[in-house]
């Protein structure tokens, strides 16, 4: 596992800790993860298909990538960190 991903999953997990008051549910935890997949999705990828003209279809593959790849990560910390 790339250090990058690691480090990107323990400050979600650490978010997740912090807001752990108002996300009662297990799918709203999953959601709260997956949503923070958006960040680095918005941040380089959605930039570059805006002002350098990346394919379309390599964007969306790195929308997926991201908030799928979160998404995942979600459901273990969901399941690891509760009340």
């Amino acid at each position: 596992m790339s250090k990058k991903i690691l480090l990107a999953v323990l400050v979600a997990a650490f978010l997740l800790s912090q807001a752990l008051g108002t996300l009662t549910s297990f799918g709203s935890r999953v959601l709260f993860v997956t949503l923070i997949g958006l960040v680095p999705f918005l941040a380089l990828s959605a930039s570059y298909w805006n002002w350098y003209g990346f394919p379309t279809g390599f964007t969306f593959a790195e929308l997926v990538d991201q908030v799928g790849g979160f998404g995942l990560a979600g459901l273990v910390l969901a399941a690891l960190v509760k009340r």
